[in-house]
């Protein structure tokens, strides 16, 4: 008895190894496809199906080696019409349609795994998508399972691959060294291998796997950037500087320009590695090595700048650089230890309810689902974690005495969850405000001033109602236009009571608080009243999403003076001034404040309803700033080549940055102060490498980014002074805290809580 069972396994085996052994060329195929080797990844394919014929299936390969994908995808689109389950097919469009925007991959890789569980080609696909996603756990689960259950040792490959990607070469060299020695004719075993032993800075042994990969493919541009790095360590500069100076690379290949700026600090040529390493920074700006590549540039070249060699060292910390990296590469210079930091995988928004504690969504590991995580800054510690349904859409107002409402949007819906997290003396607690999903896709809310209602609308209205077509496009394409009346509800819950209510009176409508719905109101309101209005706004729902022309309306801060123009390609600026308080409607056009031959579409960078003035800059090459005072139609030209504006609140004074030229990495940037009465102008550039503006003040106080990573102020009453405030946090998920003492970053995997001590 025990025989027969014995044989009955093996006939259920046997034909399981069969299935799996007929599928190795593919997948060996699939695998040579996904390392970008397309004509290897031919011949194996081919193969597969001179043994195993399905013509509609390899015309569908075929085409997708071909770089064809939407070819590719009806081809196997038509196939599993006929058959559904078609492992091949189902894989071929996943493949085909990867990097569509809308892309179901995952979801076709899936099935075809669920549906053959040993059609490992499947598996090295999933394992290529979640790598590509950095979820690092299922990508090696795929690829494991994938070598186990198949054998083929070209899966390797991609997992040594993977295993380079996190950080560990060492479990790379050992899955493929092996290969390369039985198999000297694979490049991508012995390009692997010497990638390998490279970034573990074995150099010696890599030297011959690099030669026996250039031996089979000399001109593969990754494989020529690796013989540099092993040229560079090994100390031959002259010959990796030869080697990559004559290499054709994409107009942007970060390690192409990591190596050739190493090349060039050591061979001491500093006119040619400053472009390359300012175009890291400007791409990479929180990449170590780009970091730690500037210090040592200034470290070679500028030694005498110690407070910018000092910065560097910061910004490479704070990307991740230890300190014993930070002193190997900059000898020599006072070190700080890293500051403390918090691991996460994954941050998607932040804000900061009170001073002392930080609320974030993320995850903490690869793989794992998103949270809410409430972080103790003062301790710099996760105090709290919370799930919520659905998917986060965002943070709303603070709650009174401590707290932050979020909204999440209903998974494979278009309705929304409200939470509300409480963070007072009783501790920190999170409740969902709607048992049953408020029926808008995402929401925007605000309360009354005692927090006792919250009013809640649908977000589109803050993207619609204030840039044409003023419109709401259905799936089967209806236009609902957004004025006269909103299409949109708003609802209003009594947390007292929880209630949830929608408002429908002209009363009630008119005093709710979104800041976003009482601006829709203003302008509903001016439309009634004046005809030049509802011209404008009739006229911008003529247009559809496509159309070159636009009318936009932009409100003052009082919230009194509307500006509507219309911008187009022949008419670039008709504008419509109405002031609500008054009733009183200006008419404005660009031959105002443009001579008539001049044509430039505007932006409105400001609004002083007081002293009816506008601040325009034009969008042509001249980027001009005009100051135009549109009752009596007088206007002064504040400058050219202006980057960047800051309005003085009261408009006392204005602060422009402006393009003065072009260096060899960056623009060489002016500062200018403008005085309104009496009108002055003043140069206030103590250097020229500000790149944005930050804030200003009525203390004369600007504060400003420059292209070297800094956050600094600058001081007009000082003799344009310039204070260091730190590293500017711009490429990196940032946020101050309310009280300004703390500003959190997520740089590269870690959760960071600076001090900071600017304005």
């Amino acid at each position: 008895m025990k025989g027969w069972f014995i044989f009955v396994l093996l006939l259920c085996w046997i034909p399981a190894q069969v299935q799996a052994a007929e599928e190795d060329d593919l997948l060996r195929g699939m695998v040579y496809f996904l390392a970008d080797d397309h004509s290897m990844a031919r011949l194996f394919v081919e193969r597969h199906f001179r043994n195993h014929p399905n013509p509609q299936v390899r015309q569908g390969y075929m085409l997708l080696l071909d770089g064809k994908s939407w070819d590719a995808t009806r081809r196997f689109s038509s196939y599993l019409e006929i058959n559904h389950r078609s492992a091949k097919a189902l894989v071929g469009i996943g493949l085909a349609t990867r990097n569509t925007k809308n892309s179901n991959s995952q979801e076709n890789f899936e099935r075809a795994v669920r549906l053959h569980p040993r059609f490992f080609t499947g598996y090295i696909c999933l394992g290529k998508h979640y790598q590509k996603d950095r979820n690092h756990e299922r990508a090696l689960a795929n690829y494991r399972a994938a070598l186990t259950g198949s054998k083929v040792a070209e899966v390797k490959i991609l997992l040594a691959g993977l295993h380079v990607q996190m950080g560990r070469p060492d479990l790379a060299e050992a899955l493929v060294r092996e290969e390369a020695d039985a198999h000297p004719d694979n490049f991508h075993f012995n390009y692997m291998t010497a990638l390998a032993l490279v970034n573990s800075g074995r150099i010696d042994p890599a030297g011959r796997y690099i030669q026996t990969a250039i031996e089979i493919q000399p001109d593969h541009r990754e494989l020529v950037i690796l013989k540099a790095r092993y040229l560079y360590r090994k100390e031959k500069l002259a010959e990796a500087r030869s080697l990559l100076s004559g290499l054709d690379v994409p107009d942007f290949h970060k390690q192409y320009l990591k190596i050739y700026s190493r090349v060039l600090i050591a061979l001491k040529e500093d006119r040619r590695a400053r472009p390359m390493l300012y175009r890291l920074f400007r791409e990479l700006p929180w990449d170590v090595d780009v970091n730690l590549l500037m210090g040592q540039f200034v470290h070679a070249f500028d030694s005498g700048n110690s407070e910018l060699r000092t910065h560097w060292m910061r910004r490479a910390m704070l990307a991740g650089a230890s300190r014993e990296d930070v002193l190997s590469l900059l000898p020599g210079n006072p070190v700080n230890d890293p500051p403390s930091a918090i691991p996460f995988f994954s941050v998607r928004a932040m804000t900061w309810p009170t001073a002392d504690y930080l609320v974030l969504v993320g995850k903490r590991s690869s793989g794992a689902s998103e949270q809410l995580f409430v972080v103790d800054a003062k301790k710099t510690r996760v105090a709290a974690t919370f799930g919520y349904n659905g998917h986060f859409h965002g943070f709303h107002r603070f709650i009174k005495g401590g707290g932050v409402f979020f909204s999440t949007t209903q998974i494979g819906g278009d309705r929304t969850f409200l939470y509300q997290l409480d963070l007072d003396q009783r501790g920190i607690r999170s409740r969902l405000l709607t048992p049953e999903p408020l029926p808008l896709p995402a929401i925007i809310l605000e309360s009354n001033a005692e927090g006792s209602l919250i009013f809640v609308t649908d977000s589109r209205l803050e993207q619609l109602a204030f840039s044409s077509p003023f419109s709401v496009t259905s799936q089967l394409g209806h236009k609902t236009p957004l004025y006269p009346e909103c299409p949109f509800p708003v609802l209003m819950l009594n947390r007292r009571l929880g209630r949830w209510t929608q408002l429908k009176s002209e009363q009630m409508l008119d005093a709710v608080p979104i800041p976003s719905w009482t601006r829709y109101r203003l302008v509903r309101r001016a439309a009634r009243q004046s005809p030049a209005v509802e011209k404008l706004i009739q006229r911008g729902m003529e247009f559809d999403i496509s159309s070159p022309e636009i009318v936009r309306i932009v409100i003052s801060p009082d919230k009194q003076t509307l500006l509507l123009y219309l911008a187009d390609l022949e008419n670039a600026f008709q504008a419509v001034i109405y002031n609500a308080s008054t009733g009183d409607t200006v008419h404005c056009d660009q031959s105002m404040f443009l001579s008539g031959k001049s044509f430039a579409d505007v932006d409105v960078a400001g609004i002083d309803p007081y002293r009816h003035r506008i601040l325009l800059v034009t969008r042509d090459k001249d980027r001009e700033a005009i100051l135009f005072q549109y009752h009596s139609r007088l206007y002064v030209s504040l400058g050219k080549g202006v980057l960047d504006t800051r309005i003085v609140p009261g408009w006392r004074r204005l602060y422009l940055l402006r393009e003065m030229g072009n260096r060899m990495h960056a623009v060489e940037t002016r500062l200018d102060s403008v005085n309104i009465r009496p009108f002055l102008v003043r140069n206030l550039t103590p250097r020229g490498n500000l790149t944005r503006l930050v804030g200003a003040n009525a203390q004369g106080e600007v504060e400003a980014c420059t292209y070297d990573g800094e956050r600094v102020r600058i001081c007009a009453q000082d003799n344009a002074q310039v204070e260091y405030l730190g590293v500017s946090l711009e490429g990196a998920l940032h946020l101050f805290s309310p009280d300004r003492r703390f500003r959190a970053a997520f740089i590269n995997g870690r959760l960071i809580l600076l001090p900071f001590t600017g304005g």
